[in-house]
């Protein structure tokens, strides 16, 4: 049973659990009132007996009061675990709901023989059944060819006159036919109604999802030239027009003056080119040019690669930096990606740092994998600021020396974070940060 439903495809299994459900709500609506019809039965062919006596047992007041009392049982016992087992057994109780009630519709209506020809109780279960409980339509065939046959054999054993005995049971052929056939096409509609909510959920999901990823996509593009026209192309011009200063001065300077002019050039493109970089790394990881490949990578070598990219940066403000890396301490990661977040939290760590000030990296073993943390000791941020970063929210920053920067550095850490499924965590007071993370070892 089990392979069979797994062979479904999505849409038939969402439309089998949705035709679970309204089963299920159905019972707990109708069950009640079916229990209620039943018991109302009751005195209404009890009364009139109570004073000519009791029904006799075998009388037709006696079948037909005890078939009530019958229903009131299956109705009220089949409400308890309708209301106990949740629509998941739905199914089930829906085809105990059926056999009893085909079958109890043929006893209360074989009863009825005795005074008439009508076979209600009998139409009232097929059809009943038929509008409804939504169940396969191999079931129910199945259950009404029991049904139609037993009410077929047992009428002739009942009603003694042979041709109202065959008008009810063309009667009741009639109405099996018409009940099995009303319960077929009432399922075909509702499957292909609950396939087609399916559908239209799906495609607002989609839709939803599209949307999202167009507005992301609009607002990394409109951050990525805002960015440019301010904090790219306000270095260049000013590169630009110094190197015109110098080529039309440069006779007349000293030597001390062209060094400077040198130096901050120099200082100027540096910074305009780590910027290009970063801007550079993060488009592509948008865009998904960035592939993620994870490998084994030592923590311990892949910081003495880094920490030399930053000596220079480090030496002019004075920074000392740290390690404590555990031994032979090593994490699951892509490695380029590692190094651009390991670099740009140090980078960040100098440039926040006073002058003279030190920067910290450890890694050690937890029991959730290795966990990264760089410490500074510089001014430190308030809660406002660390908010921003967490959502992921890129704005200009100024050094304690004056560097300027637009905050691109934090943003792309936690993207490449992300592709690793972690987080970074920031703990910042006037004393200085603390930035960490975990990545599996």
């Amino acid at each position: 049973m089990n392979r069979a439903r797994s062979d479904l495809s999505p849409e038939l299994r969402y439309a089998q659990r949705a035709l679970a459900r309204t089963n299920h709500q159905r019972m707990r609506l109708f069950l009640p009132i079916i229990f209620l019809v039943h018991l109302a039965h009751v005195p209404i062919f009890l009364y009139p007996a109570i004073e000519e006596g009791w029904p006799q047992p075998g009388s037709w007041r006696y079948w037909i009061v005890l078939g009530h009392l019958v229903g009131c049982l299956i109705s009220g016992v089949l409400w308890i675990l309708v209301r106990m087992a949740g629509y998941r057994k739905a199914m089930s109780l829906s085809f105990l709901l059926a056999l009893a009630y085909l079958l109890l519709g043929s006893c209360i209506a074989l009863a009825d023989q005795l005074v008439t020809t009508a076979i209600t109780p009998y139409i009232i279960a097929c059809i009943g059944i038929g509008l409804g409980l939504l169940l396969s339509p191999r079931i129910t065939l199945a259950l009404y060819t029991a049904a139609l046959l037993f009410f077929w054999w047992s009428v002739g054993e009942v009603q003694t006159t042979e041709s109202l005995a065959l008008t009810a049971r063309v009667n009741a052929l009639t109405i099996t036919a018409l009940g099995w056939i009303l319960g077929v096409t009432l399922r075909k509609y509702r499957i292909s109604e609950a396939i087609q909510q399916r559908t239209i959920a799906l495609q607002k999901i989609e839709l939803r999802i599209a949307v999202d990823r167009l507005q992301e996509t609009v607002a990394s593009r409109e951050r990525l030239f805002s960015i440019i026209a301010h904090d790219l192309r306000g270095p260049i011009g000013t590169s630009r027009d110094m190197l015109q200063v110098v080529t039309d001065e440069w006779s007349s300077w000293s030597e001390e003056d062209k060094l400077q002019a040198v130096r901050r050039q120099s200082v100027a493109l540096g910074r305009s080119f780590d910027l290009l970089e970063q801007l550079l790394q993060w488009a592509s990881r948008r865009q998904g040019a960035l592939p993620f490949q994870p490998r084994e990578v030592n923590l311990a070598e892949l910081y003495l690669e880094t920490e030399a990219s930053l000596h220079e940066m480090a030496r002019r403000k004075n920074v000392t930096i740290h390690q404590t890396i555990e031994s032979g301490c090593s994490v699951r990661a892509d490695r380029s990606m590692l190094q651009t977040i390991i670099r740009n939290l140090l980078s960040n760590a100098i440039k926040f740092s006073p002058e003279g000030g030190e920067v910290r990296m450890e890694a050690a073993r937890m029991a959730e994998g290795i966990r990264v943390t760089i410490k500074d000791d510089g001014v430190g941020m308030d809660s406002s600021t660390v908010a921003r970063i967490a959502e992921g929210r890129a704005e200009p920053t100024i050094g304690s020396a004056g560097e300027k920067g637009v905050g691109m550095g934090l943003l792309i850490v936690q993207d490449f974070l992300h592709s690793h499924g972690s987080n970074l965590e920031i703990h910042s007071s006037p004393a200085g940060s603390r930035f960490s993370f975990t990545l599996p070892d």
